[in-house]
Parts: structure tokens; sequence; C-alpha cells
């Protein structure tokens, strides 16, 4: 996995999360709830602003998210105050239009919807995303005899094959048209043997032996090359919205 890959990752889960907290935070404040913090990720804010009654930030530690609503339970609609040993001293109600907009005082049906609301989000962007590719196209992709990449210290690189290379056969068999598996097989069949290979590079063409053919790491019966090729797109396949 590349960093690109681990970045890719981190930016979808963040976005996952904020789809999902937004949608609670949202179905909440339509339903007239207090809510008293949006957070992507948890802990001690490292950024955050007020925008109303709302405090929105960013917290250090990259787990998740969440959304604070007032009153999610009874207990929280008092200010308690303690002494040293953590005897209850006072105990004091929040203001009365505080606790009007508390979750555990608004009705059934709001406080489904509030809850339901979050995996919800995930589940109508999720349906949306995908019937937009589908609508905007999948493209099929197919291999061509160029050689994509070479893996260092595999047959290919000790034969000094290179990318950009074309294959045009290999023991004498050829693509066909734009079909390479019969090519690709002569390569899978000849598990420690040398195979002949016709290569084209900068419109010369030379004769090259490549071997022993090394086996797959998973299957040693399959032998490999140590290339890759270009893929090329063949068709793209779309659907109805």
């Amino acid at each position: 996995m590349t960093a690109v890959h681990i970045f890719e990752f981190i930016f979808i889960m963040i976005a996952l999360v904020v789809l999902h907290e937004m949608g609670h935070m949202v179905v909440a404040k339509w339903c007239g709830m207090r809510v008293e913090r949006f957070s992507v990720f948890f802990g001690r804010p490292l950024w955050s602003f007020t925008k109303g009654e709302t405090q929105y930030g960013i917290g250090w530690l990259p787990l998740g998210g969440y959304v604070k609503i007032t009153g999610m339970s009874r207990e929280e609609l008092f200010d308690r105050e303690y002494d040293a040993e953590g005897r209850l001293i006072s105990e004091t109600p929040v203001a009365p239009e505080i606790a009007a907009r508390a979750y555990c005082n608004s009705t059934t049906p709001r406080k489904v919807a509030t809850i339901l609301a979050g995996p919800m989000a995930n589940v109508l962007v999720a349906i949306v995303l995908f019937a937009v590719s589908f609508w905007v196209g999948i493209p099929q992709f197919d291999r061509t005899n160029e050689v994509a990449s070479v893996a260092i210290g595999k047959p290919a690189d000790v034969a000094n094959l290179q990318a950009g290379d074309r294959i045009l056969s290999i023991n004498g068999v050829k693509p066909a048209k734009d079909n390479i598996d019969a090519m690709v097989t002569q390569i899978e069949s000849n598990v420690g043997r040398t195979i002949t290979v016709v290569v084209q590079r900068d419109g010369t063409q030379r004769s090259v032996k490549v071997g022993p053919i090394v086996p797959d790491a998973q299957d040693k019966t399959i032998g490999r090359l140590g290339v890759t090729f270009q893929q090329d797109v063949v068709a793209t396949d779309r659907y109805s919205f």
C-alpha cells in the first residue's frame, strides 16, 4: 500500500464520518433539538469554531466522530456540584428553554428519526454514488502487448526488457488481434524453462532468450516473467440512472 492509498483511505473515512454525523445533526436540528457540538474525530479539539449554539471542531484522536445533543439522558439536564469526597452538594436544573429542546424530552418519532439519520445518510450517499457511477459509465480494461513495468531481479529484468517494449511473440505465439492470453499462457506453462521473446523497441525488432521462468509466489505451477502489461480502455458500460 502506497502513501497515496493511505491518504485516500483516510480521506474516505473522514468523508464517511462527516456524512454520518451530519445526518444526526441536521435531523436533530430539524426536530428542534439543541445540538451543542459537532466533532470530526474524538478528544480535545485541535481546531474549532462556534456558529449559533453549536461548536464545530476537529479532535486529536482519529477514530470517528460524534454529535453532542443536549439531554441524551435526563441526568444531563442538571448542573451538579460535588465536594472533595465526591458527595453531591447541589443540583440545579438547566434553563427551561434548554430542557424543552433536550433529546430526552422530544417525541419518540423524532428520537428515532435522529438516531437513524446517521446510517441512513451513509446509505443514501452510497446509493447516489453508485447510481451516478453506473450512469456516467464503468470503463472495461484489457491488457495490451506493451510492457508497463518490469520487476527488478526477475527474468524480464535480467534479459533487459523495459517499460514501453512491445512483445510481438513468445515461443512463436503471437497475440490474437488484441488478445494476449495465448502469449501469457506460454509464460505461465514454462516454469523453470527459457522462452524466446520477440520484442519491438523504438521501431526495431529483436529476439531475446528469457529465463528460466520463475514460479508464482502463491502457485508454483504458474510461471512469471516479471512484467505487467499496459491496460487500455476497450469499452465503457453505461446504465440508466
